[in-house]
């Protein structure tokens, strides 16, 4: 079985490379400040016959804020944010694949806009999705 502590610690530490930037390993409480990343719950796969090794999915959430009735402020402020964390995370999979022995081969999946519900507040949000195998 995956160590997904270590994992969900390390995915938290690459998205602190982007300044400025509040970054929620889990669960987060209390006020949130306006742009901020949520490290979301892990999907675990078995290993198939083709791959012969399990693999994680981590949703690396991006999220801003609303502002007021300003969508276009909102989205702005996602689209300018979203690309940084994208970046940290690929330039860390690009020097090491393994990201520090966590895994056999990571790598990047996709990025979505979705709406996360935080706290009984809806933040809009662009999750990344990480793949990591043979964990």
């Amino acid at each position: 079985m995956p160590d997904v502590t270590a994992q969900r610690a390390a995915l938290a530490a690459l998205c602190e490379a982007v300044p400025d930037l509040q970054v929620y390993p889990a669960a987060p409480h209390g006020t949130l400040p306006k742009e901020f990343v949520l490290i979301g719950m892990p999907t675990w796969r078995p290993p198939t016959e083709a791959l012969c090794m399990d693999s994680v999915e981590w949703g690396v959430m991006v999220c801003v804020a609303r502002t007021g009735t300003n969508d276009t402020i909102t989205a702005l402020s996602l689209e300018g944010l979203w690309p940084l964390v994208l970046t940290a995370l690929d330039q860390a999979i690009t020097t090491d694949s393994t990201l520090g022995g966590l895994c056999s081969h990571s790598f990047l999946k996709d990025a979505e806009f979705s709406t996360v519900t935080i706290q009984g507040a809806d933040y809009p949000a662009q999750i990344i999705t990480l793949t990591m195998q043979g964990a």
